[in-house]
């Protein structure tokens, strides 16, 4: 197995992760734990650059700075859980 067949494995894996990854966002959001959403954000910008899903970083970045600064961190977390929830989608669909 050659570096870009591992490559792809781990990308698919991270892919097929991802909805975990969703719904713990949306725990926390429900469970009112700013700091651990904020977190999960953050984490997905990092790991989405990692991989190479610029658009998913992208979202999370927006994401983890918006809700720094929010006065309504729910209602933007909730709005941006759903922007991810979308990108993801639209990767899934390209993927197809």
């Amino acid at each position: 197995m050659n570096i870009e067949e591992v490559l792809a494995g781990l990308k698919k894996d991270y892919i097929n992760a991802f909805p975990f990854k969703l719904e713990e966002i949306s725990k926390r959001i429900h469970s009112k734990d700013k700091e651990a959403v904020i977190s999960l954000f953050h984490q997905i910008k990092g790991s989405g650059k990692t991989y190479g899903f610029v658009d998913i970083s992208t979202c999370a970045e927006q994401a983890e700075n918006d809700l720094q600064k929010a006065n309504d961190w729910v209602k933007s977390a909730l709005y941006h859980h759903k922007c991810l929830n979308k990108v993801y989608e639209d990767l899934i669909q390209k993927a197809a």
